[in-house]
């Protein structure tokens, strides 16, 4: 075991107490699982640990970081659930767990996170509803969610998500209509829905979005007509589905 001081170990960062206040091993082909002795690190505000072969499950003693301001374990072979007990880590500014094999549902209580700014779930197996409850996220300005096995309809309350600028919900399979309270995210820059089984009309209510940059739909069910203020050089693949601007 080394003797040198635990704040001069690679990707270890300490404050002047010695407490290791950031852990950044991302790329460093670590293998095996996350210990979950992790979660006593008290003072944690970052732990980075993307890209690399950890597997096994989440552990849920990561919800006792309590200081945690980044969470980042993309890019690895994770199973299992999301621990619900992610939800009590009311600093988190970016959760980022994308690229793994994680199954079930995502957590209600992921809702609780209010000063998240980015919430990155896709390429997984997650199954089941988008919970309402990521409505409550009032600060998010990116939410992916593409890549998994969601079912259900578009919930309403994402329309709650004011500063979002990257919406994705693609490669799932989602059922019903677009809600038509996306029309109040204004700052929206990207609204990725394609493949999945939507249908019906495009929401009047989408030409508000003043600021899109593209809006990806091919591979639904679309009817009818594409609403006047959607007149951006992104909506390709709607003139594909046949639809021609409202009048």
């Amino acid at each position: 075991m080394t003797m040198e001081p635990i704040g001069t170990w690679h990707g270890v960062t300490t404050d002047e107490l010695g407490c290791v206040t950031h852990l950044e091993l991302q790329d460093n082909r670590l293998a095996g699982e996350i210990p979950p002795e992790l979660g006593s690190l008290s003072s944690l505000v970052r732990l980075e640990l993307t890209q690399n072969w950890l597997s096994g499950g989440i552990p849920a003693e990561l919800g006792n970081l309590k200081n945690l301001f980044s969470l980042s374990l993309s890019i690895n072979q994770l199973t299992g659930p999301i621990p619900a007990k992610l939800g009590g880590l009311s600093r988190l500014f970016t959760l980022y767990l994308g690229f793994n094999q994680l199954t079930g549902e995502i957590p209600p209580e992921l809702g609780n996170l209010t000063n998240l700014n980015g919430l990155f779930l896709a390429h997984n197996d997650l199954t089941g509803h988008i919970p309402g409850s990521i409505g409550n996220l009032e600060g998010l300005e990116f939410l992916a969610l593409q890549g998994n096995m969601l079912g259900g309809e578009v919930p309403p309350e994402l329309g709650r998500l004011a500063d979002l600028r990257h919406l994705s919900l693609a490669n799932n399979r989602l059922t019903g209509r677009i809600p038509s309270t996306i029309g109040n995210l204004e700052k929206l820059l990207d609204l990725e829905l394609e493949h999945n089984m939507l249908g019906g009309e495009i929401p009047p209510e989408l030409g508000n979005l003043a600021n899109l940059r593209s809006f990806s739909t091919r591979g639904n069910d679309f009817v009818g007509c594409i609403p006047a203020g959607l007149r951006t050089a992104a909506l390709n693949d709607l003139a594909e589905l046949g639809l021609s601007y409202c009048t």
